[in-house]
């Protein structure tokens, strides 16, 4: 009787406090929704909007075109502006996920057919870094299923995405700490909020390689959050998809012009580490990505990204996954390989254009569409 009284008790204890743990994921979900940075705010927007037909009803009909890859791409091609240059036959959709390589991609093309037409066609990017990519674990758990984590971590044989899945209390940390952190500076004496912007200003100015704005980011990440979340939002979806990466670009809009002697290697995602190394060579969602787009009848069209100096076009060499692509896939083309030279002042930080960098890349992608287009 004792024995079946603790075990009731045991049995209990752990009932109130899975019940305690969803009720925490539940609240970590909830302020990620407002206080979540840029980039993972910008990847949950497309993956759901993969997850319904918002853009197919968008479209009304037209022929769609879907734009994939990594920031530089979601920060560098205007649909609006591309739509026009294509003289209004397609509408076209950014949905281009910062920070990942071509797995999310993979899944969210999966996601997007299970609840749309197929796109006439796909102009995409190849990022570096495969499956290895280091910036998988910080976004690739948003809005992903849990098959597409449990093949991410066994293939990687990594389980932090998948962890991150399963607890988004300890994926959503950051974003849980800036919340409380926002909220107590707003119940504060304003002395004490000014000694805290200035302790985060010189902090993080001793790290820059460019001027920011500090007084702006301050207030965006810790004052402002929830008001910036619901207007990046807004502005995400009227651009469908475009995203000018406004928390890191240099004060004014543009770097200098003497720029590129002082650069540092260009980074994904403004306090991500940078990405290292490899290619798509030995990512097994490459294949399936084409299989996928083929079965469809889906024309893919791969673009290279912009570079800020010349020094960075390389030697003009096919890359080996371009190649192989357009050998194996007749749906698979391309105009051009060799990566578009911008100066500086098409730059809002060394790894991404400001507006004006984004008109001309949009124009440039359009001109290797009209080329390519069947």
């Amino acid at each position: 009787m004792t024995g079946h009284i603790g075990s009731l008790k045991s049995s209990r204890a752990f009932i109130v406090a899975l019940a305690m743990l969803g009720v925490l994921n539940f609240g970590a979900y909830r302020i990620a929704d407002v206080a979540e940075d840029g980039t993972k705010q910008v990847v949950r927007c497309k993956r759901q909007w993969a997850q319904g037909d918002w853009i197919a009803k968008e479209a009304g009909g037209r022929d769609i075109v879907l734009f994939l890859g990594n920031s530089k791409v979601s920060a560098g091609i205007v649909p609006e502006l591309f739509d026009r240059a294509n003289g209004g036959k397609v509408i076209s959709f950014n949905m281009a996920l910062p920070a990942l390589p071509l797995g999310p991609h993979y899944f969210l093309l999966k996601e997007y057919l299970r609840h749309n037409p197929a796109p006439k066609y796909i102009v995409m990017t190849l990022s570096p870094g495969g499956l290895k990519h280091e910036l998988m674990p910080y976004y690739a758990p948003i809005n992903a299923g849990l098959d597409e984590v449990v093949a991410y971590s066994f293939l990687r044989k990594d389980v932090d995405i998948l962890i991150n899945r399963l607890f988004p209390l300890r994926f959503y940390w950051p974003e849980i700490r800036r919340y409380f952190t926002g909220k107590t500076l707003a119940f504060i004496s304003q002395k004490v909020s000014e000694r805290e912007r200035r302790e985060y200003a010189g902090g993080s100015g001793k790290k820059e390689t460019f001027r920011h704005d500090w007084d702006r980011l301050f207030h965006l990440k810790y004052l402002d959050f929830e008001k910036t979340a619901h207007h990046r939002e807004e502005l995400l979806k009227s651009n469908r998809g475009y995203y000018f990466i406004v928390e890191q670009a240099v004060v004014g809009g543009a770097l200098p012009d003497d720029f590129e002697a002082q650069r540092a290697p260009p980074r994904e995602a403004a306090g991500a580490p940078a990405v290292q190394g490899g290619g798509e060579e030995n990512d097994p969602f490459v294949a399936r990505f084409f299989d996928l787009a083929a079965s469809k009848n889906i024309q893919v069209i791969l673009v290279a990204d912009y570079v800020l100096s010349a020094a960075d076009r390389g030697p003009g060499v096919l890359p080996d996954e371009w190649r192989q692509a357009r050998t194996r896939y007749p749906n698979v083309t391309f105009a051009r390989f060799a990566p578009h030279y911008f100066p500086p002042r098409f730059f809002s930080d060394p790894g991404h254009v400001n507006p004006m960098g984004a008109v001309r890349y949009t124009l440039e992608i359009a001109a290797e569409f009209k080329a390519c287009a069947r």
